[in-house]
């Protein structure tokens, strides 16, 4: 994938955001999440939110995942040596290679 046409996609996905501000009920929701993961080229995708009771990062949103996947989800601390406390921490995209045993992120 070229440079330019990666440019295009953080431009399409930069500009879900807002609609996720425009939700108005669980279709719209699973639209817009639809159309995040596709823009992607992913399966499935998870929006994780900062939880302060917690102190750390919880899944607040997702997309196809099995329910037995989701189920093993756990809180993430925001100091963890993980892609998604190291994307939160930097405020930046952090992206996870596919290989032989795993998905990509």
């Amino acid at each position: 994938v070229s440079l330019d046409e990666r440019c295009l996609v953080a431009e399409e996905v930069a500009d879900q955001p807002g609609d996720l501000g425009r939700v108005g009920d669980c279709n719209d929701l699973v639209r817009v999440l639809e159309a995040v993961a596709k823009l992607l080229n992913g399966s499935g995708l998870i929006i994780w939110i900062w939880d302060e009771r917690a102190n750390a990062l919880v899944p607040a949103f997702t997309h196809g995942y099995a329910a037995r996947v989701l189920a093993r989800l756990q809180p993430i601390a925001g100091d963890s040596d993980n892609p998604t406390a190291n994307a939160f921490r930097s405020a930046e995209m952090v992206t996870v290679r596919r290989n032989d045993r795993q998905n990509g992120a």
